[in-house]
């Protein structure tokens, strides 16, 4: 490796600042090798890494509707729906659905699957914090913790354009990491040589791995500085910004929502100040 490299590397761990350089940057999602491998976690049943097992998509959607008392032919946006694992759910409950992600590869994926057995949902492709419904929907959820890598500023966005898409009286469900998770709070520094592929290139590579935690501000980063020997170095930071029940409820009271249920996730578990997860019930005021 040559001086430059290094120095580049020595570079990209320094005095990084809060959601610098996020994962909602446009070529991580439609990146060839990265949304291929994205989709593949999505849809790999024994791991939770993408998307949730099964059994938990099944059990989360069950307690939703349930808790909501959703009934046929109330209308639910999907945000970050990826290849449609719960709109499925959803629409098989008898909702009217409207899935938006991102990721080309994954909405394809989700088009391919609704129309293979006619479901009518809709799926469109698109950055979420670009929505512009008005008083649209019952629902909204953002399920699996996409809400805590979005910078203060984005989420702010991003809660008033949900609590316009909602109808009066309409609900915002979604899940989010908690202070209490080990591996988020967690600081260290691994590399890992992969002599194949791996998650973030498909060619034989080096992956650094810095871990951080910023106290004050509660957020966590996981920095992948990705080095091939004829390549640039790629640097992927994920961000994750974490919550307690007082800092979760303050900032939707804030942005006119009220906090109706706390949960330890989606499935409906007690939660407890020991929970790494945190599920959230916010009813538009």
């Amino acid at each position: 490796m040559n001086i430059e490299k290094i120095n580049h590397v020595i570079e990209s761990t320094k005095d990084i600042k809060l959601f610098e350089n996020s994962k909602t940057q446009e070529d991580f999602w439609d990146n060839e090798h990265i949304s291929k491998m994205m989709l593949m976690a999505h849809l790999n049943p024994n791991w939770d890494a993408a998307s949730r097992k099964p059994e938990t998509i099944e059990a989360t959607c069950k307690w939703i509707i349930s808790t909501l008392d959703l009934n046929h032919q109330q209308s639910m946006l999907d945000l970050g729906c990826g290849p449609g694992l719960y709109s499925t759910k959803f629409y098989e409950s008898g909702l009217n659905i409207t899935g938006i992600d991102y990721s080309k590869r994954s909405l394809a994926y989700a088009k391919e699957q609704a129309a293979d057995k006619k479901y009518d949902i809709k799926y469109i492709n698109m950055n979420y914090l670009e929505i512009d419904y008005q008083a649209s929907f019952d629902v909204v959820v953002l399920i699996y913790c996409d809400f805590g890598v979005l910078s203060s500023e984005y989420r702010n966005i991003l809660l008033k354009k949900i609590h316009k898409a909602l109808k009066p009286g309409g609900h915002f469900v979604f899940d989010v990491w908690t202070t209490a998770y080990d591996e988020l709070t967690a600081e260290y520094k691994n590399w890992i040589v992969h002599e194949k592929q791996g998650f973030w290139k498909p060619t034989p590579h080096l992956e650094l791995i810095l871990k951080k935690y910023y106290q004050a501000d509660q957020v966590s980063l996981k920095q992948h500085i990705i080095l091939e020997e004829e390549s640039n170095i790629n640097v992927y930071n994920l961000w994750e910004q974490c919550y307690t029940v007082d800092t979760i409820t303050s900032l939707l009271n804030n942005n006119e929502f009220e906090v109706k249920s706390i949960v330890g996730d989606l499935t409906g578990k007690s939660y407890d100040e020991n929970s790494n997860l945190m599920g959230i019930v916010a009813k538009k005021k």
